[in-house]
């Protein structure tokens, strides 16, 4: 009968019954009743669990109403989300044909001008050239980082992980971002072993453009007179870290938990430092790529250490 009164009706189900038996208890209870009752019992009881089993009814209605209104909002939120993916993916998508098209045609251009009027131009001329350059190969690049950004969350970028020597790789880093080190007036010097092998799987050449922007942001946003230190660490569960250290200016609590935001600037919007604050939201993913990942700790006026953990190859593995 309790089965039947549910089936039909939200009505809540309170046993009275003269048989207290464990069998009879069990059957009750396999129908979930707001209360049960055995004979005899005084009308006290019985009020008492009448209350209780309509007070209990009333907040399991409460929860299942608001069960569905949490229901409906995820579903709202889910469909929400997926219109502002979609909307992201068209705006990158024109953004690739309608900037990155001009833009080849101004620099194609711009070098033409340079080599066919070499020697015919004015300072002025030659300066205003120039600037046209500089600032189309800036905004190239902020095109550049945006498309890669959209590439990197789409998963639509090559990775191919192999087994490489990293001592080479970050070696030939230092000699490459030498000069943007002395034109700023920084050291740039690495701590490592170069008899030494140190085996890792990851992408090569996604791995040098991680640690580009990483070392990049450490000689741009340092001190004069400061260094940059690109060291290797063996961490736990056959891990290594490539640790990026610096001596600059320092990131505050504040900012460093929004540090890998796309378009944050550490607060330094308008420095002489030009960028659109991408690098490190695409160092973060293509790290991610990699099945790795990288972490930040930083002291105001002290310096900044950028970690970057990796897997060691395994022969035993691979073999």
């Amino acid at each position: 009968a309790a089965r039947e009164i549910k089936s039909i009706s939200s009505v809540p189900v309170v046993f009275l019954t003269a048989y207290g038996d464990r069998g009879m208890f069990e059957k009750a209870k396999s129908t979930k009743p707001y209360g049960f009752l055995t004979k005899p019992f005084r009308p006290q009881e019985l009020h008492a669990a009448i209350e209780l089993g309509i007070a209990r009814h009333k907040d399991d209605a409460e929860q299942i109403r608001e069960n569905d209104v949490s229901t409906e909002n995820k579903k709202n939120n889910i469909e929400a989300i997926e219109k502002s993916w979609e909307s992201k993916c068209q705006l990158f998508s024109r953004m690739n044909h309608e900037l990155r098209t001009p833009l080849n045609a101004v620099l194609g251009f711009g070098k033409i001008l340079e080599a066919d009027l070499e020697g015919h131009l004015t300072n002025g001329q030659k300066e205003n050239l120039e600037q046209i350059t500089k600032s189309s190969n800036e905004l190239w690049s902020v095109v550049r980082n945006i498309i890669e950004l959209s590439n990197i969350e789409n998963k639509e970028l090559h990775v191919s992980l192999e087994k490489f020597d990293v001592v080479p790789l970050i070696k030939n880093l230092v000699k490459i971002m030498q000069p943007l080190a002395d034109k700023t007036g920084v050291s740039i010097f690495n701590r490592l072993d170069i008899h030494k092998e140190i085996l890792i799987l990851a992408d090569s050449r996604l791995l040098s453009q991680a640690l580009m922007n990483v070392v990049t942001n450490a000689i741009q946003y340092n001190k004069k007179g400061g260094s940059v230190l690109i060291e290797v660490k063996f961490a736990e569960d056959r891990k290594i870290q490539i640790c990026v250290t610096d001596t600059g200016l320092g990131i505050s609590k504040e900012i460093l938990s929004t540090i890998f935001d796309p378009f944050n600037r550490a607060g330094r919007e308008y420095s002489e430092i030009k960028g659109p604050g991408l690098g490190l939201s695409v160092t973060k993913g293509l790290m991610k790529l990699m099945n790795g990942s990288i972490s930040v700790k930083s002291e105001v006026e002290i310096g900044t250490c950028f970690t970057m953990e990796l897997t060691m190859f395994n022969a035993t593995l691979y073999s």
